[in-house]
């Protein structure tokens, strides 16, 4: 079935907990998972793990140290994986996984990713692949490529590659990674594609057929489509969807009904949908949108 451009076909709820940004969201056969994120009515941030059941059910679960800008994803063996972002204590590269409803910190030997927060993350294969994201230091932003096989972590090297950056997301297409957008301090905003296939390649596209966004947009992977929804381009929002082709970028919808700052998103396999949560004016809502 092809994507309903019609924005009403969207469905929205508001989610009884603290309105947020920065957050991750992931999904498994239980239902919608929100990790972390700054809160928007204080200078604080969360140490939740939230999930919304198929039900509309809620039920949160204690995290690790408050913070924002991890990532999420889940696994094949119905684990969530989550690493790095930013907390009262600075930046973090620890590796945690989420099992029989707790958050335990993976003994990680040897070599392991610097540390990061605004980085991008996608499961694939069975591994765990990290990008980017904001380093230690004023202006220093990470360029590199690791994996996580489950036992260790490697770093992917390649003859070129993406500048450093963060705010950047990654998504999968074809078995390939696809990474879009983000942003450094030094007025770069990024709204440039590449693929990683064991090196980096850069997509090239002609005028009005790529994203307008660089930042805060939302990447979604389904079973064999690629979405980016949303986003912000300095001081510029956009309502758009996006599809990723392979050699294009198509806009689908640019009518969105809502505009939310800095939200996550994911798939749902089991209702064939996209979902996105994010705040707008102080309230945290979830939107859903049956493909």
């Amino acid at each position: 079935m092809g994507l309903k451009a019609n924005s009403q076909e969207w469905e929205k709820s508001e989610i009884p907990f603290d309105a947020r940004i920065v957050h991750a969201m992931t999904t498994n056969e239980n239902g919608y998972y929100i990790l972390g994120g700054r809160l928007t009515n204080s200078k604080g941030r969360s140490n939740e793990t939230l999930l919304i059941t198929r039900n509309d059910e809620f039920q949160t679960f204690k995290s690790f140290e408050a913070r924002d800008g991890q990532t999420l994803v889940s696994t094949d063996n119905k684990q969530l994986l989550a690493f790095g972002g930013i907390s009262e204590e600075g930046i973090h590269n620890d590796l945690w996984v989420f099992k029989n409803n707790q958050w335990k910190q993976v003994d990680v030997k040897g070599e392991k990713p610097p540390k990061r927060w605004g980085h991008a993350a996608a499961y694939m294969n069975g591994k765990l692949f990290i990008y980017g994201g904001k380093a230690e230091g004023k202006g220093n932003f990470h360029d590199d490529l690791w994996e996580w096989n489950g036992t260790k972590w490697k770093e992917l090297k390649s003859s070129s590659k993406p500048p450093g950056r963060y705010g950047t997301q990654f998504g999968v297409y074809n078995g390939k990674l696809v990474l879009y957008g983000g942003r450094d301090h030094s007025g770069n905003w990024y709204k440039d594609t590449w693929i990683w296939e064991n090196d980096w390649k850069q997509l090239a596209f002609k005028r009005n057929y790529e994203p307008n966004a660089s930042v805060g947009f939302v990447l979604i992977t389904t079973t064999n489509r690629l979405f980016l929804i949303g986003g912000i381009l300095k001081g510029d929002s956009f309502k758009e969807i996006w599809e990723f082709t392979g050699n294009r970028w198509n806009l689908i919808d640019p009518k969105l009904p809502f505009s939310l700052d800095f939200a996550a998103g994911c798939y749902d396999q089991k209702s064939n949908s996209l979902l996105i949560s994010g705040s707008s004016q102080n309230t945290f809502q979830l939107w859903k949108l049956a493909l």
